[in-house]
């Protein structure tokens, strides 16, 4: 759910008086008040469930973590992978700024400041409740191709695409040219997505789908279907969705 808010800034300032009379000197310096408003402000509601919840920031907006993440009451960790360097982001809002900075240092990983544009992130809470994503101009999955502005990397990325494709649908448009009709381009070797309510996978290969074996080794391995994926419209990728790639 998608809502927008239209706000102003006002500043009121009065002056300094001074008055003299009868040996005595009085000044008088009244108060600055400035109050503002979001302006144009677009946020989506998301609703987190009890547990680890995959996310995606399929927008082109950033947002500071602890401001939207910090209530430690009732989130547990937020984690970001950083795929450039192989590596994680963690936040925890439980612990102090030196407590954080000390626990990312033993353990290899960084602070997590902020979730970036087009960004997919895990955030274990602990109690279902609501928060506002900052939301704006969908992005595009054909962005993540080789000529786009986030190309994606060699092996693991965790990323979040606004136009609500479906995999297929996502993986063609990693392609630079259109691919021919009936076909399924090896863009990635696999795309997965979190179920938080049912503990599970969901699981799409683009080389099962060129077999024929998709459905057969998802059932095999107890993975969901993605068909399924309960979004809006269903079976696609929402821009709320945290999705794992891996491209060869």
């Amino acid at each position: 759910e998608q809502t927008t808010t239209t706000s102003t800034t006002s500043t009121s300032t009065a002056g300094t008086t001074t008055s003299t009379g009868g040996g005595t000197t009085t000044t008088t310096v009244s108060s600055v008040t400035t109050t503002t408003q979001n302006t144009n402000a677009t946020s989506t509601t998301l609703n987190l469930a009890q547990g680890w919840n995959l996310i995606g920031n399929g927008h082109e907006n950033n947002f500071d973590v602890a401001a939207v993440l910090g209530d430690a009451s009732t989130i547990t960790t937020v984690w970001k992978w950083v795929a450039a360097k192989a590596s994680w982001a963690f936040y925890a809002p439980g612990l102090s700024a030196q407590q954080l900075v000390d626990y990312t240092t033993s353990k290899g990983y960084e602070v997590l400041a902020s979730i970036q544009a087009a960004e997919g992130f895990w955030v274990n809470t602990k109690q279902a409740h609501t928060v506002n994503l900052p939301s704006a101009t969908p992005i595009a999955s054909s962005s993540f191709n080789p000529a786009g502005t986030r190309p994606l990397v060699q092996g693991w990325s965790l990323i979040a695409t606004g136009d609500s494709p479906t995999p297929a649908t996502f993986n063609n448009s990693l392609s630079l040219t259109p691919p021919s009709p009936g076909t399924t381009p090896t863009n990635l070797v696999s795309l997965w997505a979190w179920d938080t309510a049912a503990s599970g996978w969901y699981f799409w290969a683009p080389s099962l789908m060129n077999a024929g074996t998709l459905s057969s080794y998802r059932t095999a391995k107890g993975y969901l279907d993605f068909t399924a994926i309960p979004n809006n419209p269903v079976g696609t990728l929402s821009p709320t969705t945290g999705v794992w790639v891996n491209r060869p």
